[in-house]
């Protein structure tokens, strides 16, 4: 009896280990309207929310800068995360600028379109993560992240 529940939460730990995309969301989220993590969509035990305030996603014109825009989504800690912009239709728009000194995430491509999203590139924690934008779409744009707090808890529809 004891060997089976050794074998059993062993097998459940691998698992749980290689459901949780340590190196960043998979290119197909970005197209899902909600960006639901597929991974927790298939899991009967996640459970996923809409953003009810515990998370801020900003956006601000950085002046002077030919339409590059400041994106900071800040709140409780996640280990991973998804943003994009899209138009009010819902069509991915514009592109993230990749820094080469920051480690703390990766731009993705999307429907064919370079890097029209973000993610992360670990499972560290964070609270906060600041991106830059290119404006492409002349002001008309809305930014959506969503988040992940561990294998069974996630939000969507950040704002």
């Amino acid at each position: 009896m004891n060997r089976m529940l050794v074998v059993c939460g062993v097998v459940t730990l691998l698992a749980v280990g290689s459901m949780t995309y340590p190196s960043g969301a998979p290119s197909q989220v970005c197209d899902d309207v909600s960006m639901t993590p597929t991974y927790h969509a298939q899991n009967c035990q996640a459970t996923g929310v809409n953003n009810d305030d515990q998370y801020i996603l900003t956006a601000e014109p950085v002046p002077g800068s030919n339409g590059r825009v400041k994106v900071t989504l800040t709140g409780d800690p996640f280990m991973g995360f998804v943003v994009r912009a899209t138009t009010p239709g819902e069509e991915n728009l514009g592109q993230f600028i990749a820094k080469e000194s920051n480690v703390e995430f990766q731009t993705m491509s999307c429907t064919n379109l370079t890097n029209v999203a973000v993610t992360h590139i670990d499972r560290k924690p964070k609270s906060s993560i600041t991106l830059m934008w290119n404006d492409q779409n002349n002001g008309n744009y809305i930014f959506q992240a969503t988040t992940v707090q561990n294998i069974t808890e996630y939000v969507i529809n950040i704002f």
